[in-house]
Formats: C-alpha cells, structure tokens, sequence
C-alpha cells in the first residue's frame, strides 16, 4: 500500500516544458492557470513577450503591474519560482521565425 502511494506521487510531479507566446490579456490569464497547477503540470514555462503594460491591461494593473513595466518582468516579480519545483523563464522580447527552433522540444501555446 506504501508503494502505491509512492508510485501516484512520483506520477503527479511537474514534467515537460511548455512555451507561451506572449503575456498579453489572455496569455496572462493562460500563464496564470499554467503556474497554479498544483499537482502535474509542466516542469518549465517560457514566455516571450517583447510588450510593456499599457492602460488597456487592465487585468495587469490589477494584479500589481505598473503601466510601462515590460510584461515578462511583471511575471517574474509576481509569480515565484521554487527551482526544484517549476522553472520560470522569460524572453523579453517578440517571438519570430529566427525563434522557431526553440519550439522542437515543447508544447506551444
């Protein structure tokens, strides 16, 4: 009966990685589901965002950011990362073509 216990837990840590792009109205709110997995989930979130907040991300304003502030510093000040827990990485810039090899080893969204 303990080793099952054990087995479920070992089945239900973070693993994979996901790649959002942007961090915008609905990527924030996407970003924000994918962190508050508890259980499961993915190990390591990347974000590209090259934006900054402006008086339309009301939903940011909301959470704290300043209008101004580059959305991927926002995440970072907002949500900590436990490293052994889930790894947050944030690219401060657009994503492009020149970025399409960064997508072979994750689930994009």
């Amino acid at each position: 009966m303990k080793e099952d216990v054990k087995v479920l837990e070992e089945l239900l840590k973070s693993f994979g990685s996901v790649l959002l792009l942007g961090a915008g109205r609905l990527g924030f709110r996407v970003f924000e589901r994918l962190y508050q997995v508890q259980r499961g989930g993915f190990k390591k979130i990347v974000v590209y965002d090259g934006g900054r907040i402006d008086s339309r991300d009301v939903y940011h304003i909301l959470k704290g950011a300043y209008i101004g502030e580059k959305k991927v510093d926002f995440l970072k000040g907002v949500f900590p990362i436990d490293r052994n827990y889930r790894i947050l990485d944030c690219v401060g810039k657009y994503f492009n073509k020149d970025d399409i090899s960064a997508i072979e080893n994750y689930s994009v969204i």
